[in-house]
């Protein structure tokens, strides 16, 4: 699989014509993706220019930069994209770190977060679904910390 655009997590610069990189990082692990080998791998300083992924300005001279989830990355999970501008003419332990973004990865997309907090709201899905839920009172149970009753 190649590399994947992640549409809607753009990351606003104050510069435009600037090279912005990318270095994901896997949540569950700490690794970082190693975009030569393609494996995921522990960070090391010295392989700092296996790791970066263009932020192309899109679209041009906007002040927004499309990070990408890089070429490989098919297991689902939660991902950081580390976002750095890049001073010389490779990545460098001293480029400037610009942003992060988070990323819920379903091994091919992104997840649309916004979709499942509208599902919370009153009248949306999962809402009408725990509204549904009902708990007879008979059946609750009430825990002190000397005796156990049921009510």
């Amino acid at each position: 699989m190649a590399a994947v655009n992640l549409p809607g997590l753009s990351v606003h610069y104050a510069e435009t014509g600037v090279n912005l990189y990318g270095i994901c990082r896997r949540l569950s692990d700490g690794k970082v993706r190693d975009v030569e080998a393609p494996a995921w791998d522990t960070f090391a300083v010295a392989d700092l220019d296996d790791y970066d992924t263009a932020c192309a300005e899109t679209p041009a001279a906007s002040y927004f930069y499309q990070p990408v989830m890089p070429d490989g990355v098919t297991d689902a999970g939660e991902y950081i994209i580390h976002v750095y501008r890049r001073a010389g003419a490779a990545p460098a332990i001293s480029d400037l770190h610009v942003a992060d973004v988070f990323v819920v990865w379903t091994g091919t997309a992104t997840v649309n977060t916004a979709e499942l907090h509208v599902d919370w709201l009153n009248g949306g899905r999962l809402d009408l679904i725990l509204d549904a839920v009902e708990t007879p009172l008979d059946q609750t149970i009430i825990i002190n910390t000397t005796t156990l009753h049921e009510v």
